[in-house]
Formats: structure tokens, C-alpha cells, sequence
């Protein structure tokens, strides 16, 4: 199989057209074409659905584009080596993550650890759902997840559609967390009927989230809040929370990184459902070594972390 005709490929299936692929590669488009058939032959099966509006992907065609952009990936970094001394090496770390507010020192290990003089990092804190299609799209190298049990069986199927596998790190109770100064710390046991009357702060809805509307947490849903704040941004949210008569549902993995913030961590009293921390990847895709130097910490800080039923 040609790379070139893989690259001609990648380039059609972005541009959704043979016309501006040929415009971007400064190609023909009598010789893209010749080169699709014959990369369909090899593969065995229509790739691409041709129309006067255009390209699309079949769902093979679809497969092919994710494996082409890994293979043409992982070539240009070897390519790229050759071309660098150990002084002026690049590292990379590409992360989706949803639902965990990681500890501050995490990402310095992990500066530490590579040893590079240029290091980017790319942390993409967004939903869980974002999480998955970062993944699927290889924008991302890993996701990190916190999750609960009963979106569980269908973030799994989804994961299964999109090709991604899943490795569970941990498992505890969900939590509500509150600033050091909110009221609901006076309460000995605290339920969740208790927090109807403050500000449920919360990430955007996604397809998950939406999900929790269906969850029973103690004899309410999250459909009986009547006061919510959206917030896209951990720390600011960490903010609001200082200030406003407001919560977050939370985890134990997170606890020790607030309470730094002087934010309270309590477990709420009969919830059946629990969180679950997860990381995903896409299938047959290679780990980097940076990405595997971020597993063995994150592994390190958060799996198997004691909760308060463990003490």
C-alpha cells in the first residue's frame, strides 16, 4: 500500500471533495481519482460515496482515515527524530479529561520526567462526551473519565461503536463538595433533599450528563434542582464555590487537591450509584512514551485512593 496514497486519502476525506483536495495537494483530480480506486482495490471495499455535493466517508472508509492519520503520525515523529539533537528533542502530551479536577504538581511531574527542552501539553478539560470524540479523532492520545454506574453500561457501549478501549483505575462514592464556610457542613449526615436549596454548579450538558436525569440520588433527581450554575472550567468553578452558597457533586480523587482550596469533601448519605475513574484509548493505537510516562502518575496519585469507607 502507498503512503502517498494514503496521505491523497486523508486529505479527501477532510476536504470532502476530490475538487479541493486537488486544489490543497496541487494535484489532478484525474489522478486522485485513479489513486482511490486503487486503494479501494487493495482494501477490498468502497471507501468513499461520490455525489454532486461531494465525498463522505463509508463507515470502512471511516476506519481507514483513523488508522491512516495514526500510521501517517507515528512516521512523521521517527521522520522527525532523525532531524533533532537530544538538546532540542519536542515532547507532547495530548489529554482529554472530564469530571476530575487533577492535583496541581501532577502535570509538573510530569514536565520533570521527560527531560525535554520543549514540551507542550495539551490538557483539554471538557465533558465526558467530548472526551470520547477527542479520543475517537485522535486529537487526543488519552481520556480520563470520572464516571458513574449508571451511565456506565452506556459510556461502554460507546466506546465499543467508536473502537476505544477502557481500563478501570478506581471506584468510590459520589461526594458533594462545598466551600469550608457553607451551612451544609453544620449538618451531621447530610441527604440529598438537604441540597435543594443551594446552587448545583455543574459542567455544560452533554449526552451524558443528560443521562443523570434519569438517576435516582437519594429519593430526588438531578431534574429537581431549580437553581444550577454552567461553568467550562475547573478552576473556575473551584472559585465559585469559595463564594457562592453552592456545591458540586464530586469524587474522592479530587478531595485532597480542594481541600488545598479550603473545599470540603462529604459523602452523601443513601446513594446506591458510584463513581468509577476510567481511562480510554483508541484500539490498536500505540501508547507514546509520554503517554505512558503520564499513566504510570496519574496510576500513581489516583488508583486504588483511599475513601472515607475505607477508614
Amino acid at each position: 500500500m502507498k503512503l502517498k496514497n494514503l496521505e491523497y486519502f486523508i486529505v479527501i476525506a477532510e476536504q470532502k471533495s476530490l475538487h479541493k483536495a486537488a486544489e490543497v495537494l496541487f494535484n489532478s483530480q484525474p489522478n486522485l481519482t485513479r489513486a482511490m480506486h486503487s486503494l479501494e482495490d487493495e482494501v477490498g471495499a468502497e471507501l468513499l460515496i461520490r455525489s454532486n455535493q461531494g465525498v463522505e466517508l463509508t463507515p470502512i472508509g471511516e476506519s481507514l482515515y483513523y488508522y491512516a492519520k495514526s500510521i501517517l503520525n507515528q512516521l512523521d515523529a521517527v521522520s522527525g527524530l532523525k532531524m533533532l539533537s537530544q538538546e532540542t528533542v519536542q515532547s507532547k502530551l495530548n489529554v482529554a479529561v472530564a469530571r476530575i479536577i487533577f492535583a496541581d504538581d501532577l502535570m509538573l511531574r510530569f514536565y520533570e520526567t521527560v527531560k525535554s527542552n520543549h514540551t507542550t501539553i495539551n490538557l483539554f478539560e471538557t465533558t465526558v462526551e467530548d472526551v470520547i470524540n477527542s479520543v475517537a479523532t485522535l486529537q487526543s492520545e488519552i481520556g480520563i473519565v470520572a464516571i458513574n454506574t449508571f451511565q456506565f453500561p452506556i459510556f461502554r457501549r460507546s466506546l465499543e461503536i467508536k473502537e476505544i478501549e477502557y481500563e478501570v483505575l478506581d471506584r468510590g462514592p459520589i461526594y458533594i463538595q462545598v466551600s469550608e464556610a457553607s451551612t451544609l457542613l453544620k449538618q451531621e449526615k447530610i441527604y440529598a433533599k438537604d441540597l435543594l436549596d443551594y446552587s448545583y454548579i455543574h459542567l455544560p450538558y452533554d449526552y451524558y450528563a443528560n443521562i443523570n436525569f434519569g438517576l435516582d440520588i437519594g429519593g430526588i433527581r438531578f431534574s429537581d434542582f431549580k437553581k444550577t450554575i454552567t461553568m467550562n472550567n475547573y478552576h473556575a468553578i473551584i472559585r465559585m464555590l469559595k463564594h457562592a452558597d453552592a456545591f458540586i457533586f464530586g469524587n474522592k480523587w479530587q478531595m485532597e487537591e480542594l481541600a488545598k482550596g479550603r473545599i470540603v469533601s462529604r459523602e452523601i448519605e443513601n446513594i446506591t450509584s458510584d463513581i468509577m475513574l476510567i481511562w480510554i484509548k483508541r484500539k490498536k493505537e500505540v501508547i507514546s512514551g509520554n503517554g505512558r510516562k503520564f499513566l504510570e502518575l496519574f496510576r500513581e496519585y489516583y488508583a486504588n485512593k483511599p475513601d472515607t469507607r475505607d477508614t
